[in-house]
């Protein structure tokens, strides 16, 4: 089968794919199976995926996830902390 092409996404293997993030597989658009398409970003030159670290700006320490909390800054430098509890009240 040769290479289909829909909106801009190629796929050699003749099934089609669209750019609305949905994959069509099983005979191309019959419907037969559909999932959800999830992207990464790559360095281009090795397609290496690119992570991210959640890091201080005071030390450049990177932060554990347990160790991260909400705050609002009122004022330059100064924050007020938020719990999940404050974001409910506010929600209702």
């Amino acid at each position: 089968m040769g290479k289909t092409c829909l909106n801009a996404i190629c796929d050699p293997s003749g099934k089609a794919a669209s750019a609305s993030g949905w994959l069509y597989s099983g005979g191309g658009f019959s419907g037969h199976a559909r999932r959800k398409l999830s992207f990464r970003q790559l360095r281009s030159s090795d397609l290496s995926p690119i992570r991210y670290k959640k890091v201080a700006e005071a030390d450049s320490k990177e932060v554990p996830a347990d160790q991260i909390v909400k705050g609002f800054e009122y004022e330059r430098g100064r924050y007020v902390v938020m719990k999940d509890e404050d974001f409910e009240k506010v929600r209702h």
